[in-house]
């Protein structure tokens, strides 16, 4: 959870070190045990670093070799991998695996320049300064758990790891990104349909799996990384050949995510963090790792909630019980206005719930293990949707052995006659998306029209699944459609630092998914829950999926909470949203929770753009 930030002049005046010093104190919070600023020929850049592992206890960023200077936040997995390969080349012979991985990023770069991508994974956001050739390279990592934004104003490129220190650099008064806006309201957090934007008009972000390179006063991006398709690569003869290939990848994914000597991790009792956790400790048993965790378990008393129950079940079959502490999550308001947020338009229900926890794991360790990302490899679709990638026989087979594990017969509902009718018609036909909320009522007219929203709806909902090449690869649409691991850009500045990794989210883990048959493997966490069967209890094992969202409910509804529907529109906001159509949501106005996160948009929006405004960063004139 490292801060960086930067300059480059490209007609090389001199760096502004006041702004510099300013921008880099902007993110002391992310790394507060080391800050340091370099400039040299009109660059300039600012780092803050946080310890998170034992090659990084003395390391001092901004580094420069051979002319070339970087700063990053990084980690990188596979070190002894990356490490063979350097000492391969005569530029990076000397590579140690002893060396911080910023050290390790720029001897790849200075090993295999713009390739230097394609030998590295792991979660990483890094920029160098490249003197040889005065060229600014920057890199984002596939998945995009770290962020990189930058910004050009006449000849001066700024870039950070937030957009904090760009917006202090421009100056107060920035213009909204209208399109960015409208996807928060349309879509909610995180499923922005263009990755480069941010709700400030003047700064973009690079894309995850994405990297720029900056030169003359000349930007240019390029995606160094696709996501892998359904390639049906891996044939083994028996299903256990699966499943020890799985706790392999999975196992190398846990093992590079634990750099610290202690590691927080959370237990849900669901499948995800319990496999988590499973193989974690497995590897602990063997001595495979050297780290001493601690495991932590949300739970409330004011609903029926059986996350503590389960996770209970699997600490004692873990028998970690001495490791296990359960955090409360009673008494917490539905909603504070908690909108410092650096670049995205987040305002999560009950924030304060996952903020205080996150704080009560940091006490622990500078390293939480969350299991997020486990979500998405388990199918949405119909079973019947997979005979897109299956001859009938193949598909009939593994229908059989699903009905045989999970003792009932998966429903087929109308996907196959539907296949069929396709099948005869000679050409594919696309599922049908099932969307539970019609196109927002309260947009206002004029914008919906100009930025035609309706079309913009239904691409995202139904064009952008018939897509051809986003149906043969259904991960893709859930990995990198949604920012699933950008948790870090809702944290504070008054927040204890602290590194979210998930081995879920390893490249090495979605790609072996992405070579299996699609089925069984991809219905209801068939994988997961094979690799489990005694390692974990029969319960959890076989555990129904729970539905989220009942606190939620309950929040929402409860008639302290009336506030909710009484917000006073921000002058800027009525660009966008006509207040007097939003319906009502709170006690006996509420109607589904889909209906309701919805309906509350507005009024996040309402509070984020309150908050900018009063901080100066946004202008409030006629538009």
């Amino acid at each position: 959870m490292s801060g960086y930030a930067g300059l480059v002049n490209f007609d090389s005046a001199p760096v502004n070190l006041p702004l510099l010093d300013a921008m880099t104190d902007r993110l002391v919070y992310r790394g507060p045990d080391r800050r340091a600023v370099w400039s040299a020929d009109g660059v300039g850049m600012g780092h803050t670093l946080l310890i998170a592992s034992p090659e990084s206890v003395g390391e001092r960023q901004p580094m420069t070799l051979d002319d070339c200077t970087i700063v990053a936040d990084a980690r990188v997995d596979d070190r002894a991998a990356l490490v063979a390969r350097l000492r391969a080349t005569e530029r990076s012979a000397a590579a140690s695996l002893t060396e911080p991985d910023a050290a390790l990023i720029l001897r790849a770069y200075l090993a295999f320049g713009e390739r230097c991508t394609d030998h590295l994974i792991g979660d990483f956001t890094f920029a160098i300064w490249d003197a040889h050739q005065r060229r600014l390279f920057a890199a984002r990592d596939h998945i995009g758990k770290r962020q990189l934004y930058y910004a050009q104003r006449g000849n001066t490129l700024f870039f950070a790891n937030e957009s904090r220190p760009l917006r202090l650099a421009l100056g107060p008064a920035a213009e909204l990104n209208d399109l960015h806006v409208v996807d928060y309201l349309m879509f909610g957090q995180g499923f922005w349909l263009d990755k480069t934007t941010t709700p400030y008009a003047d700064i973009r972000r690079l894309a995850p799996a994405e990297q720029l390179s900056a030169r003359d006063g000349r930007i240019e991006t390029r995606r160094y990384w696709q996501f892998p398709v359904f390639e049906r690569s891996l044939r083994y003869r028996s299903e256990q050949e699966y499943v020890d290939h799985f706790l392999n990848v999975f196992g190398a994914a846990v093992k590079d995510r634990i750099r610290t000597p202690r590691i927080s991790v959370t237990l849900s009792g669901g499948m995800d963090s319990s496999t988590t956790n499973s193989v974690l400790f497995d590897l602990l048993n063997k001595g495979e790792i050297n780290a001493e965790p601690k495991v932590y378990t949300i739970v409330t008393t004011e609903l029926p909630d059986q996350e503590g129950h389960f996770a209970s079940l699997v600490v004692d079959a873990l028998k970690i019980r001495q490791r296990h502490q359960i955090i409360p999550s009673d008494g917490y308001q539905l909603e504070k206005p908690y909108v410092d947020l650096p670049a995205i338009l987040r305002m999560e229900m009950q924030a304060m719930r996952g903020i205080d926890a996150r704080r009560v794991m940091s006490q622990h360790s500078s390293q939480i293990i969350f299991s997020f990302m486990g979500e998405v490899l388990s199918g949405s679709h119909p079973i019947s949707w997979y005979l897109r990638f299956m001859n009938p026989l193949d598909f009939a087979r593994a229908y059989r052995r699903i009905w045989q594990v999970y003792h009932k017969r998966p429903p087929l509902r109308l996907g196959v006659k539907a296949r069929l009718a396709a099948l005869l018609r000679r050409r594919p036909r696309a599922p049908r998306v099932r969307v539970d909320y019609t196109f927002p009522g309260w947009f206002q007219p004029d914008i919906a029209r100009a930025l035609d929203l309706r079309e913009r709806w239904r691409y995202r909902w139904y064009e952008a699944y018939e897509d051809e090449t986003k149906q043969h690869n259904e991960m893709e649409q859930f990995v990198l459609a949604y920012e699933w691991n950008s948790y870090d850009e809702s944290d504070a500045v008054d927040f204890a630092p602290g590194d979210v990794v998930d081995p879920f989210a390893d490249v090495r883990v979605l790609s072996f998914f992405a070579s299996l048959p699609p089925l069984p493997w991809f219905y209801g966490k068939f994988m997961t829950r094979r690799a489990m069967i005694g390692r974990l209890p029969p319960e959890i094992v076989y555990r129904s999926k729970r539905p989220f969202g009942d606190a939620d409910s309950h929040l929402i509804r409860k008639p302290e909470n009336a506030w909710i529907d009484a917000w006073q529109p921000h002058p800027l906001i009525e660009r966008y949203v006509v207040r007097d159509l939003v319906p009502r949501v709170n006690g006996e106005h509420y109607q589904s929770l889909a209906a309701s996160m919805v309906n509350l948009r507005p009024m996040h929006l309402n509070l984020w753009l309150d908050y900018e405004t009063r901080a100066n960063r946004l202008a409030v004139g006629d538009r």
